[in-house]
């Protein structure tokens, strides 16, 4: 199996607190999208689409206990909620296929709080060309990697 390539598509450091963090005219020309984010929480549009178009199944534990859900029909995607920073991943799988939706892979990690897993679902057939991270003011040093992977072959 070929091992996938990662290219950086874009980034964003924050210098001072920001909210609404976008990253728009995202190349149609990679298999799948990697976002990475170290912050407390991040919330995930695609396309700026806010309808009831994310539904998710999670699951978490933070040491001591563990907890799982669904969540039917939100207008994001969104990780655990937090009081200290973490590092967020999104997978969207797909994202340039018009003749399906996309899946979303999630994972969060913060060590003195919690670590979740979520899948969800973005419900359009449209090719991502936009993610928006919308609600937060992220912190001054807060980093956004957009990676891109390679289709396989």
């Amino acid at each position: 199996m070929a091992t996938p390539t990662y290219d950086l598509l874009d980034s964003v450091t924050l210098a001072s607190s920001a909210s609404d963090i976008t990253f728009s005219s995202i190349p149609q020309t990679y298999g799948d999208l990697v976002l990475v984010v170290n912050t407390v929480q991040v919330y995930l549009r695609l396309n700026g689409v806010t309808s009831n178009s994310y539904p998710l199944v999670y699951m978490a534990g933070n040491g001591s206990s563990t907890f799982s859900g669904t969540q039917n029909g939100t207008a994001f995607l969104s990780s655990y909620t937090s009081t200290a920073g973490g590092m967020c991943v999104y997978q969207i799988m797909d994202y340039s296929a018009t003749d399906k939706q996309k899946t979303v892979l999630g994972k969060y990690s913060q060590a003195s709080q919690a670590v979740e897993q979520l899948v969800g679902r973005f419900i359009s057939t449209s090719a991502v060309t936009s993610v928006v991270m919308p609600f937060v003011t992220y912190p001054a040093g807060t980093t956004f990697y957009l990676y891109g992977i390679a289709k396989a072959l």
